[in-house]
């Protein structure tokens, strides 16, 4: 896709990852103090309790491969992945329509998705400056992307979103649309997944 090339090249990794997901994924996530997603497209008869649901988002998948990744890391570490993403039809938590790709099948919704992280070393200077540089730079590479894909201009809106940190979270728009979203990974999910604090985006 469009995304998947721009992302590659400004230098992101692909992941690939699952769509399965059971009781050791929400385990992992609610280590947080931030609960799972609540509605949850479950298998009628799972082969094994870690492929009891579809995953209703990219992002514990991306999570457990950046942990991977970030162990052998000398310098920054940038994925995404591009997957399906599935809720139950007629979700209270459903996000797609139509127009964003969704279809159901078997009273599931499914719709594509696209996810990604970095992970920043340690720099003190960054860290001290009250302007969070890596931020401003995560949220430049979304636009990016998105950009090929609208001829409207890309701006952005506060959006709370529980597993983003507190006053660094918004979403993308494009011709006045949220197309995606942006933010700095609030510690505790971070934490959860053995990565530092605060330099997730």
């Amino acid at each position: 896709s469009i995304l998947a090339r721009t992302l590659v090249a400004l230098g992101y990794r692909e992941a690939v990852t699952i769509a399965l997901q059971g009781s050791k994924v929400i385990a992992a996530w609610e280590r947080s103090g931030l609960p799972f997603w609540r509605d949850l497209a479950t298998v009628a008869n799972p082969l094994s309790d870690d492929q009891r649901f579809l995953r209703p988002s990219l992002l514990p998948g991306l999570l457990t491969v950046a942990t991977r990744s970030w162990e052998r890391a000398s310098g920054p570490v940038r994925l995404f992945e591009a997957g399906h993403v599935f809720r139950p039809l007629g979700s209270e938590s459903n996000s797609a329509s139509p127009d964003t790709g969704a279809y159901d099948d078997n009273g599931v919704l499914e719709w594509p998705s696209i996810c990604g992280l970095v992970l920043f070393p340690i720099d003190e200077a960054s860290d001290a400056n009250p302007v969070d540089r890596r931020l401003l730079e995560v949220k430049g590479d979304a636009e990016r992307a998105i950009a090929p894909l609208s001829d409207a201009g890309i701006t952005t809106e506060p959006e709370v979103r529980a597993y983003f940190h507190p006053g660094a979270r918004a979403n993308l728009l494009a011709g006045g649309r949220a197309v995606a979203q942006s933010g700095r990974r609030h510690p505790p999910p971070a934490r959860a997944s053995g990565l530092p604090d605060e330099r997730a985006a």
